[in-house]
């Protein structure tokens, strides 16, 4: 399994408002291949907005890491932070980490 930790600067909308902006993106996400999760992040007060996505495969995580960031890029956000990890499933495991 691998992780994929995403975020940059946006102006908003946040909260409620993003909920119903990025609907039709989120159900896009919904369908990539692989990806077991996304959790969508937010901070107002810094103006970042993001994601931290769990994939099955580092084969699947980079085919939406190059889609993501173009797709980012068409919006005008270029200024991506992207840091990918390997996930310990024993310990995320004992400290309730869900992997399904």
């Amino acid at each position: 399994m691998k992780l994929l930790q995403i975020d940059f600067k946006m102006e908003g909308p946040w909260g409620e408002e993003m909920s119903k902006a990025f609907e039709g993106l989120a159900q896009d996400i919904a369908t990539e291949k692989d990806l077991i999760w996304k959790i969508w992040t937010e901070n107002q007060n810094t103006k970042e907005s993001g994601g931290i996505y769990l994939f099955a495969n580092e084969e699947a995580l980079d085919r939406y890491l190059e889609k993501h960031t173009a797709r980012l890029a068409s919006f005008g956000i270029v200024n991506i932070n992207a840091k990918k990890f390997d996930v310990n499933v024993p310990l995320t495991l004992i400290d309730r980490g869900k992997l399904e």
